[in-house]
């Protein structure tokens, strides 16, 4: 299976569904590189560090766009929640003010998923 990968540019996060990377890939988990024995992979991560993906999904660069002014490319962006405050809804009989709910025991907003470790060609 692993061999199919070989088309995959170097440096490229490629999503994997096992606990170990196949031969000649690394797991990006936030972990230094000697840039002298993968050059290609160090001029797409010029600093010799990888992105750490572990818990983290890979959201596309605004580029300019204006959803998410100021970001840079390879930048992290920490989580962000609000509270959900949802006013109105259904009221049966006669009832005055305004029905209110506060979800207060979550501390993220997330899409549903599938854990998966993401790699990297190392060269």
């Amino acid at each position: 299976m692993w061999r199919e990968l070989e088309g995959y540019p170097i440096g490229s996060p490629i999503p994997w569904p096992s606990v170990t990377p196949p031969p000649g890939y690394f797991l990006m988990a936030g972990q230094r590189f000697p840039c002298g024995s993968y050059p290609g992979l160090a001029r797409v991560y010029p600093g010799c560090v990888l992105p750490d993906l572990r818990g983290t999904f890979i959201r596309g660069w605004d580029n300019g766009r204006g959803f998410d002014n100021g970001r840079t490319i390879l930048s992290y962006q920490a989580d962000q929640s609000d509270m959900i405050y949802n006013p109105g809804g259904h009221l049966q009989g006669h009832h005055s003010g305004m029905a209110h709910y506060y979800h207060t025991d979550t501390r993220e907003v997330r899409p549903k998923n599938i854990a998966f470790n993401y790699i990297v060609k190392a060269g």
